[in-house]
């Protein structure tokens, strides 16, 4: 256990600059976002937007500080920008480090393979949650400058839980793409292959709510799943959270096997891989 925390210590030194400056960047939209809420909730309120605008979330009623945030904050903002975060951060930390070398450096330490993989999982879980948390503080500071003008039913915990609502989607993907990391050639395939899915769920979550053909397959999506105004709503969809957190239960132990059997610093397809090890086999 030492040495996962050893190794976790490491690996949030090394991501201190990334927590800095997205925090940073985050904050400050979180607080722009709700500061000019006062001055277009009444504009917003009387717009009437085309459905297509429905792709891209729920647009209805946005003079409510419930859907501003949904559509403004959570939905595009934390989902995807952070949802990128997570996917490029988790496909590179065991890829990205073979290919620079470093990797096989670490592996000649007395660490298993699994104490690195838990170690990466945990700091990427830590990472995104010291993220969150700190545009969580950007919103409360944007809220109390709503407070001043008009009467807000929220809080600074509220948005906290708000925001920490995220986490387990972000960990979604950024599990996902530690396990192609591991089972893929390279960190570019993982880190693409990743990214493309965010995309596709996106879009068969938010076309579906226009598209006949798209929505049977809705379910399907994992960003279905999540709730971006549940918890400002006062509920929290247990069976939907268990679904997520169980799936990304299921990529780090795929994560763990895979990288259990991959053959460090050989870019090579798994079965590639397999078919070495039976010729090595029949050798021997």
């Amino acid at each position: 256990m030492d040495r996962v925390l050893s190794l976790l210590w490491k690996e949030l030194r090394e991501r201190r600059g990334a927590i800095l400056w997205w925090g940073l960047g985050l904050a400050v939209f979180g607080y722009v976002v709700l500061y000019l809420y006062p001055s277009l909730a009444d504009q917003m309120a009387a717009m009437d937007m085309p459905e297509v605008y429905q792709m891209f979330g729920d647009f209805s009623n946005l003079g409510k500080l419930k859907n501003y945030l949904a559509v403004e904050a959570f939905d595009v903002m934390l989902v995807l920008t952070l949802g990128f975060y997570a996917a490029l951060t988790g496909s590179g930390a065991l890829a990205g480090e073979e290919e620079t070398g470093t990797l096989e450096t670490l592996l000649a330490l007395p660490l298993a393979r699994w104490h690195v993989v838990i170690a990466k999982v945990a700091a990427l879980g830590l990472t995104l949650a010291a993220l969150l948390v700190i545009m969580a503080a950007g919103l409360s500071l944007g809220l109390n400058h709503v407070a001043s003008q008009r009467p807000v039913e929220y809080d600074a915990l509220d948005m906290l839980w708000a925001s920490l609502n995220v986490w387990p989607i972000l960990m979604f993907y950024g599990t996902l793409g530690l396990f192609l990391g591991a089972y893929l050639p390279s960190r570019g395939l993982a880190s693409s292959v990743t990214a493309a899915l965010l995309v596709v769920s996106y879009l068969v979550n938010n076309l579906g709510r226009l598209v006949d053909v798209v929505r049977p397959y809705r379910p399907y999506s994992p960003l279905y799943h999540y709730s971006s105004t549940a918890v400002l709503e006062g509920r929290v969809v247990w069976s939907d959270e268990l679904l997520i957190l169980g799936f990304t239960l299921l990529w780090v132990v795929l994560a763990l096997l895979s990288f259990q059997r991959r053959d460090v610093t050989v870019h090579i397809w798994p079965w590639q891989r397999l078919s070495a090890r039976r010729r090595a086999a029949q050798r021997e």
